[in-house]
């Protein structure tokens, strides 16, 4: 399905839901509450491979906001972040455009996310993007993604939250 919004305070709204993408400046949101939530950078530093999960693609800033404080603060050149997502309404790369706007400063890395973006179909997506980075998109209802989604065997440290 596709997600049902609405845009009249500014961001999208999900009329199905009532769950609001982000208030005020999304991008500044996210970076307070994702990522220093997580204690991020500090926490994968001097590691080689982190792992960022969370439930609710949305828009896809969580990831560009996480993705910009990478590859700024990626612990060595060789480092790796897998980035794990669950959306059960993946909007269009489109839509995203739209709202990408608000924030020109995320303009490159949007535009290389937009340019990868995920396929509309039910199932699990990897989608390697510059940097280091890589995407794997659970798109399904929570209850039929999560099983599809198993711990990486060799304990790799990260964090999680809810998009």
């Amino acid at each position: 399905p596709l997600p049902d919004l609405d845009f009249a305070s500014g961001a999208p709204q999900s009329r199905r839901h009532g769950d609001v993408y982000f208030s005020g400046d999304g991008l500044s949101e996210k970076r307070a509450v994702f990522l220093e939530g997580c204690g991020l950078p500090l926490a994968w530093a001097g590691r080689e491979r982190f792992v960022i999960g969370e439930l609710g693609f949305g828009t896809g800033l969580n990831l560009l906001a996480a993705w910009d404080l990478w590859r700024r603060n990626r612990p060595s050149p060789h480092a790796r972040l897998d980035y794990l997502s669950f959306e059960g309404a993946l909007m269009p790369a489109e839509q995203a455009a739209q709202i990408h706007e608000m924030w020109p400063e995320m303009a490159e890395l949007a535009g290389e996310l937009r340019a990868r973006w995920p396929d509309r179909a039910r199932g699990v997506q990897r989608i390697g993007l510059p940097d280091g980075v890589t995407l794997t998109l659970f798109v399904d209802e929570i209850a039929a993604a999560l099983p599809l989604a198993h711990p990486a065997p060799d304990r790799a440290a990260g964090c999680s939250a809810r998009g």
